[in-house]
C-alpha cells in the first residue's frame, strides 16, 4: 500500500493494490482502491476510486465516487457522484444530483436535480430535470424534459414487448410450478 498525508505523484507504469493520499497521480498503472482527495488518473485501469474530485481520461474504472466526477474517452461501470460529467465515455450506471453526458453511452442515468444529455445512446433518464439534444433512449421519466428526444420504442412498440414480456413470464411460471 502507497500512503501518505501529502502528496503522491507519478505512479506511472505500476501495479498497486491500494494508493491514499491527499492527492494521487496514476499514469499507465493498475490500481486496486485509490482513496484521496484529488485524483487525476490517465491511461490506466483502477478498481475503485473515491475521492472528492476524480479526473479520468482513457482509462477503465469499475466503480468511482466522489464529489465532482469529470471523465473522457474512458469506461465507467458504476458511478455516483454529487455533479458528475462524461465526454465520449461508455457508463454503466450513473447516480448523482447534476449529470451530464456528451457523446456517450449510459446504461442507467439517475438524478436526483439535473441531467443533461447531448448526442448520446442511454438506456435509462431520471430526474426532476433532463434537457436532452440528439439523444437516443429507451425509457425517460422526468418531471420536466426540454429537448429532442428519440425514443428506440414507440409507445405503441413498448406495450407490445411488455405484454409479450409479461405473457411469456406467465407461461413460464405455470410451467416450473409443476
Amino acid at each position: 500500500m502507497v500512503s501518505g498525508e501529502g502528496l503522491v505523484e507519478d505512479l506511472e507504469r505500476v501495479q498497486v493494490p491500494a494508493v491514499r493520499a491527499q492527492r494521487v497521480r496514476v499514469q499507465t498503472s493498475s490500481v486496486d482502491h485509490l482513496e484521496a482527495d484529488i485524483a487525476d488518473i490517465e491511461r490506466s485501469v483502477v478498481q475503485q476510486v473515491q475521492s472528492a474530485h476524480v479526473e479520468l481520461g482513457k482509462s477503465a474504472v469499475r466503480r468511482v465516487e466522489g464529489n465532482v466526477v469529470e471523465v473522457t474517452a474512458s469506461a465507467v461501470g458504476y458511478a455516483k457522484a454529487s455533479e458528475a460529467s462524461f465526454r465520449q465515455t461508455v457508463v454503466g450506471a450513473c447516480g448523482g444530483t447534476t449529470l451530464s453526458a456528451h457523446t456517450s453511452i449510459v446504461g442507467a442515468l439517475g438524478v436526483a436535480q439535473r441531467a443533461q444529455v447531448t448526442g448520446s445512446v442511454v438506456g435509462f433518464v431520471g430526474g426532476r430535470e433532463v434537457r436532452a439534444d440528439g439523444v437516443r433512449a429507451v425509457v425517460v421519466v422526468a418531471s420536466r424534459l426540454d429537448g429532442n428526444v428519440t425514443t428506440l420504442l414507440s409507445q405503441r412498440q413498448a406495450l407490445v414487448a411488455g405484454a409479450a414480456f409479461a405473457l411469456v413470464w406467465f407461461i413460464l411460471r405455470r410451467l416450473f410450478r409443476r
